[in-house]
C-alpha cells in the first residue's frame, strides 16, 4: 500500500494516477474546444470572403464596372424617370447621388454638399439633398449587397441604408448603341419601402460583360479557403486515426481523435441553446458550484 492513500477506510487510487484521471478529461475537452473555435473561425472567414465576392454565374468579375473616380456621381438635375419617381419633376433628379458596384463610395473632392453618410466604409450608395449636417443618407450597405443574374443582365441589391433605406442597381444589356447610357439613372422609387431603383443600360453588359460571355468561372479566394479548410480537417482526422491506432493502441471509437468531445457536441449545443432560452425567460436552472 505504499502507493495508496487511505481515506475513510477505503483505498484511494495512486495519487499520480488520480491526478492524471482528473486532468486528462480537462485537457481533452480544452483541446477539443480550441479545435472547434479554430474551425468555426476558419469557416466564418471563408463565409465572409465568399459573401464579399462581387460576381455571378454570368458575370465573373463585376468589379470592372466600379468607377475609378470613387463613385458614379449623379448630380442634381441628372435624368430620372418621372413616371416612377415621385420626386422627379420634369425628369430631373432633386438630389445628388453617389453609387458604386462592388466597393464603398467616395464623393468627389469638389462636392460642397453634406456627404457625412457617404463617409462610412460600408456605404455602397448614398444621397445628399443639402449643405447642412444631416442632409445626407446611405441608400444601402456594402456588407448587405447581393448580386443576382437577371434576364437582361445583373441585379445588385443592398439593404441597411439610413433609416431602413435600400437600393437596387440593375445593369442591363442594350439592344443597340442608341440605348447606351453613360451612367445609371434613378428609374423607380417605392416610397413606402424606401427603395431606390437605379438602371444602367449599356452594350458592355451583354454576354456577361465580355466578348466571350461569362465563360469558365475562375476559382475564387473563398473557394480556395474552403478547400484548404476541408483538406486540413480530413488530414487532421486521418493522421489522428493512425496515431491513435498504432501509437496509442486505441480501439473502437477511441481511434477517432476527440471522439468523446464529438459525441458530446450535440448535447453541448443543446445545453447552450437551453441556457440562452432560460436566460431570456429569466430562469436559472444551473446550480453554482
Amino acid at each position: 500500500q505504499d502507493d495508496k492513500v487511505i481515506r475513510g477506510g477505503a483505498a484511494s487510487p495512486p495519487v499520480g494516477r488520480s491526478l492524471a484521471y482528473q486532468y486528462a478529461p480537462y485537457e481533452r475537452n480544452n483541446t477539443g474546444q480550441m479545435l472547434t473555435v479554430v474551425l468555426a473561425a476558419s469557416l466564418a472567414t471563408v463565409a465572409s470572403v465568399a459573401a464579399a465576392e462581387c460576381k455571378t454565374d454570368k458575370f465573373s468579375d463585376l468589379s470592372q464596372y466600379d468607377s475609378a473616380d470613387g463613385a458614379y456621381y449623379l448630380p442634381r438635375g441628372s435624368p430620372c424617370n418621372p413616371d416612377k419617381v415621385p420626386e422627379c419633376p420634369d425628369g430631373k433628379l432633386q438630389w445628388d447621388v453617389f453609387l458604386q458596384v462592388c466597393k464603398k463610395v467616395t464623393e468627389p473632392p469638389s462636392f460642397n454638399g453634406d456627404s457625412s453618410a457617404c463617409q462610412n466604409d460600408d456605404t455602397l450608395a448614398c444621397q445628399s439633398w443639402g449643405d447642412t449636417p444631416g442632409s445626407s443618407a446611405s441608400l444601402g450597405a456594402l456588407s448587405q449587397a447581393t448580386y443576382t443574374d437577371v434576364d437582361k443582365g445583373v441585379k445588385i441589391a443592398a439593404k441597411g441604408g439610413s433609416d431602413s433605406r435600400q437600393m437596387v442597381l440593375e445593369l442591363h444589356c442594350a439592344d443597340d448603341a442608341t440605348q447606351n447610357t453613360e451612367k445609371p439613372i434613378l428609374d423607380a422609387e417605392v416610397t413606402a419601402e424606401k427603395l431606390y431603383h437605379f438602371l444602367w443600360v449599356h452594350e458592355k453588359f451583354c454576354d456577361g460583360g465580355s466578348p466571350g460571355g461569362g465563360g469558365g468561372m475562375p476559382i475564387s479566394v473563398g473557394s480556395i479557403l474552403l478547400i484548404l479548410v476541408l483538406v486540413f480537417v480530413v488530414c487532421f482526422f486521418a493522421v489522428g486515426v493512425v496515431v491513435q491506432k498504432f501509437v496509442r493502441k486505441a480501439e473502437g471509437m477511441e481511434i477517432i481523435p476527440f471522439s468523446a468531445y464529438i459525441l458530446d457536441f450535440p448535447i453541448l449545443v443543446k445545453d447552450g441553446f437551453m441556457f440562452i432560452i432560460n436566460k431570456a425567460r429569466g430562469r436559472n436552472d444551473y446550480t453554482p458550484v
